[in-house]
């Protein structure tokens, strides 16, 4: 049977169920979770998450037949992006360098012959500080833009998470967020009645 394997940060975990507060695997899906990756990191031998190295032991656990589901990204917009800004570098070539760093790892899978998609950075939540939750919103949207420009640019798979749920104003639609977090797709709706 082929597996697909989800790697990336907590978002990997919608492809799980839940029973009274504990994950279970949901077959074909297999989740490979890497706590704090960012996708700006994962050609880094250096990171504090240990991303690279982790992702390529999840990889090792790929079949020829299997499926590889990358979901990478919202801890670099939600965090990482957000924070350098008083630094004096534009949001666009921060984004541009996360993309490009993403997208290098990205042809390694390629030229691996790994059978892979990417999966878009879920929308931000509203926290209730205008001015923030606007550059956050920014950063989500334009972060996808550019991700699916380089997926399509390469040939790679995407798939846009991003626009079923987000609401009318761009942010996490309050039915796909957990405690209102960031963790949209990690608790879909009655997803524990499947």
């Amino acid at each position: 049977m082929r597996t697909i394997h989800v790697i990336g940060d907590s978002h990997s975990g919608a492809f799980t169920l839940i029973n009274n507060g504990t994950e279970y695997p949901l077959p074909p899906f297999k989740q490979h979770y890497i706590p704090g990756a960012t996708a700006y990191n994962l050609i880094s031998s250096n990171s504090e998450s240990n991303s690279n190295y982790l992702l390529n032991e999840a990889l090792k656990d790929v079949q020829p037949n299997d499926i590889v589901l990358l979901w990478f990204g919202e801890i670099d917009c939600r965090h990482h992006i957000f924070q350098r800004l008083g630094t004096g570098e534009k949001i666009e070539q921060l984004i541009k360098n996360t993309v490009n760093n993403y997208s290098i790892k990205l042809e390694e899978l390629k030229n691996r012959n790994i059978k892979f998609a990417v999966i878009s950075v879920p929308p931000c939540n509203r926290e209730q500080s205008i001015p923030e939750d606007r550059i956050k919103r920014y950063i989500h949207e334009t972060f996808n833009k550019m991700l699916e420009e380089e997926c399509k640019n390469k040939g790679y798979n995407y798939i846009d998470v991003y626009d079923v749920a987000r609401d009318e104003n761009g942010f996490i639609d309050p039915k796909w967020s957990r405690n209102y977090e960031c963790r949209w797709f990690a608790s879909i709706p009655d997803r524990q009645s499947y």
